[in-house]
């Protein structure tokens, strides 16, 4: 095999193959055989750099006594791959059972200092050995096993009605925002999840708006049946944030034809923002391109006094990052909200 990104994806062919190896077969006395077929797996140059050291090694992987499908001869990726089937099975575990909890990161204008919006973050606090698993280690997961689009649905579902509770209690004009990755945005049920979701809560989202975060990654592949589908987002009434905004395959057409309400400039651009001047520029000429596009503007990442001077002098005034505020559970973000808990301006100096 060639070309392949990582070892997942040369998992994920060895698996297919012996799916297809496996299908039950009718012999002629009349009876159906099932196979069983496993694969074992040498990767180059890392376990050989000739053809006949590769398959050696791949023989070797085959002759351990385990019950997985797909087995590397390498034992560091064997164990990595072990790992990653048994978080896979627990976090499906986790998603059907509701286990999974959903914190809040607040947005803040620094002109008022109020609370304007949050961001929706998954967190898994108790894994399968009860400790917590890093939004680093599951998310991967999630997106390689399609568990992703479950748990993007459970995060819908979960910040309309807390949206909905905040409206209530009279906390309106906040703008809750989730995260969209491309297996769920081509997924067949997105929008008819997204739809369904306004019709409980749809008075209270009058003024708690939701909005979906799109990378630019995104925009690139089938550009028109993603232009549709954020078409309709919008015209339902959701918002549309350009999230990582000059990291990828920027383009100005995407801000010019496509409903986008906010650009949320990248971390990559705020965190050196103070030690390098063509930095501040590049964010600068972002906020420049915004303005004159009538969009809103999220600094993502802000930790430190010096980085909020610089973006709150190129005017940049709604910002999110440590400084201003960890994501923190949905009770927690009530209090920020009630004025009970005060914005940490806690960051590094």
């Amino acid at each position: 095999l060639f070309r392949h990104e990582n070892v997942h994806a040369v998992q994920q062919e060895a698996e297919s193959i012996v799916t297809a190896l496996s299908a039950p077969l009718s012999v002629s006395n009349g009876e159906t055989l099932y196979p069983e077929f496993r694969v074992g797996i040498a990767l180059a140059p890392r376990d050989g750099s000739k053809a006949d050291e590769l398959i050696d090694r791949a023989r070797q992987a085959l002759a351990h006594p385990t019950n997985r499908q797909a087995a590397f001869f390498s034992k560091a990726v064997d164990i990595q791959m072990q790992e990653d089937r048994r978080l896979e099975s627990a976090l499906r575990e986790a998603i059907e059972n509701d286990e999974l909890e959903f914190h809040f990161q607040p947005v803040v204008d620094t002109g008022t200092w109020r609370v304007v919006g949050f961001e929706t973050l998954a967190r898994w606090l108790h894994g399968p050995d009860g400790k917590p698993v890093p939004p680093g280690r599951f998310i991967p997961i999630a997106e390689r096993s399609q568990l992703i689009v479950a748990l993007g649905a459970l995060a819908m579902e979960k910040s309309v009605w807390q949206a909905a509770q905040w409206a209530k209690d009279g906390h309106t004009g906040l703008r809750i925002s989730l995260n969209v990755s491309a297996s769920q945005l081509r997924h067949s049920g997105f929008l008819k999840d997204a739809t369904a979701l306004l019709k409980p809560g749809g008075v209270a989202l009058a003024s708690n708006r939701i909005a979906f975060e799109i990378t630019e990654s995104l925009l690139v592949n089938n550009i028109e049946e993603t232009r549709k589908l954020l078409l309709q987002l919008n015209q339902l009434g959701f918002l549309l944030y350009l999230d990582d905004f000059g990291t990828g395959w920027s383009s100005l057409s995407y801000l010019h034809t496509l409903p986008f309400h906010t650009i949320k400039i990248d971390k990559s651009f705020v965190r050196p923002i103070a030690e390098d001047s063509k930095i501040y520029g590049i964010a600068r000429t972002i906020q420049a391109c915004a303005d004159m596009l009538e969009l809103d503007v999220i600094a993502e990442g802000v930790e430190n006094h010096a980085q909020l001077a610089l973006l709150q002098q190129m005017g940049c005034r709604n910002v999110q990052g440590y400084l201003t505020g960890r994501p923190v559970s949905a009770h927690e973000a009530t209090r920020l909200l009630e004025g009970k808990a005060v914005i940490p301006m806690t960051g590094t100096d």
